[in-house]
């Protein structure tokens, strides 16, 4: 398209330009738009760069979070454990403590 373009320029000038001019622009022009799609390719690249960056850090704060929220329940849990244990504990020293006053003394009991 650019060559296109050149050769318009050319055809209203009336060959004002030669062949070496036309090889010239056409360097340059080369020359421009290789360095654009460089820079181009590095912007983008840098750009990727923090969004990998970004991501990274936005799943270790996550990951964090859910190790976080793990530690809470099972502390929650242990807690809930340990109460569960205790009643228990108190409801078998109760029935014991039944059973033990219901018991006749040896004297009494009978033997066949």
């Amino acid at each position: 398209m650019y060559r296109e373009s050149l050769r318009i320029s050319m055809a209203n000038l009336n060959n004002a330009y030669s062949n070496e001019d036309e090889r010239e622009k056409l360097k340059r022009f080369q020359e421009s738009e290789k360095q654009r799609y460089k820079d181009e390719q590095a912007r983008q690249e840098i750009k990727h760069q923090k969004q990998i960056e970004n991501l990274k850090n936005r799943c270790a704060a996550v990951i964090h979070e859910l190790e976080q929220i793990q530690k809470d329940k099972k502390k929650s849990l242990c807690e809930h454990e340990i109460l569960k244990l205790n009643m228990l504990d108190d409801e078998h020293a109760e029935e014991l403590k039944q059973w033990k006053s219901q018991l006749k003394p040896r004297k009494q009991v009978r033997f066949f």
